[in-house]
């Protein structure tokens, strides 16, 4: 058996093989992280990346194998929870994954018209894929939330995210390569899975592999452009710190200058006050 069969044999198996599980894992950590980091900071990104990472790691506990939950999901209330929580995690993780590019990299700002067809569509979007769901729920025989998911929702899906990447694109800030780099990973790997399901119905446990590397690839991307951006504030901050600092000494100096003025000023007067009133009692003396 050659590496390459060797390297092919690990990747198909990475749901069985610990691959998987370290993905999942990452994720988790994420997630948080970037919750503290927000709790810290107060941004909103940092709420959206980390509930965005936990959405994504949930959906992918079902397909580890041989891991102390595996046992759950392949029970019949994990089973019943998979099929709950299916759909609306597909669209939390998209609104999450949208909002999290759309703030960091600051779109409403530059583009508020683009941002505002946007929120509409989700908001429409959202209602309808809602209540198909609970229509589901209600009555499990109903697919109407498949078909609306399948030729509605996945291909309007599509448009929005290359509508995204396209303003992402001409977006000119530093961590722009990072965020851009990373949709292009993540949208190249739904892509090959896609590809891969075009004969099944769903995905084929050999490419999950394919899966688990483009989202942490994809993942690491994003936390290292939050990173960066994080550091670029903090520069900023820094040099506006230094500015204010160099601006009070430089305040500091011209009021110890004028001070300093003013205090000879004020002893030069009591000075001549004196030699007046010295020169005004001689006078009177020369008088007397």
């Amino acid at each position: 058996m050659g590496v390459g069969e060797t390297v092919l044999r690990f990747l198909e198996n990475s749901s069985e093989n610990g691959l998987g599980f370290l993905v999942v894992v990452v994720l988790f950590y994420l997630f948080i992280f970037f919750l503290i980091q927000y709790f810290q900071h107060k941004k909103l990104f940092f709420l959206l990346y980390s509930l965005y990472t936990f959405v994504v790691g949930l959906g992918l506990l079902r397909f580890i194998k041989g891991v102390f939950f595996s046992g759950f999901f392949e029970s019949t209330a994990g089973r019943a929870f998979i099929r709950f929580i299916h759909y609306p995690s597909q669209l939390l993780g998209t609104l999450l994954f949208t909002y999290f590019i759309i703030n960091i990299m600051k779109l409403g700002k530059k583009h508020p018209k683009s941002i505002k067809i946007i929120n509409r569509y989700y908001v429409i979007t959202s209602i309808i894929y809602l209540t198909l769901w609970a229509i589901q729920v209600a009555s499990p025989r109903s697919y109407l939330i498949d078909y609306f998911h399948g030729f509605v929702y996945i291909p309007t899906g599509y448009v929005v995210f290359f509508w995204v990447f396209f303003l992402v694109y001409k977006q000119k800030m530093v961590i722009k390569k990072y965020i851009f780099t990373g949709m292009l990973v993540l949208g190249v790997t739904y892509l090959l899975i896609f590809v891969s399901t075009i004969k099944n119905i769903r995905v084929n446990d050999d490419y999950l592999y394919i899966l688990y590397i483009g989202i942490l690839i994809e993942s690491l991307l994003f936390a290292l452009a939050i990173g960066l951006e994080q550091k670029l504030v903090y520069d900023e901050n820094t040099e506006i710190q230094k500015k204010y600092i160099s601006q009070l000494e430089e305040n500091q100096i011209i009021k110890d200058s004028i001070n300093r003025t003013l205090s000879e000023e004020l002893a030069q007067t009591k000075t001549s006050v004196v030699e007046l009133t010295e020169e005004a009692n001689r006078e009177r003396t020369e008088k007397l």
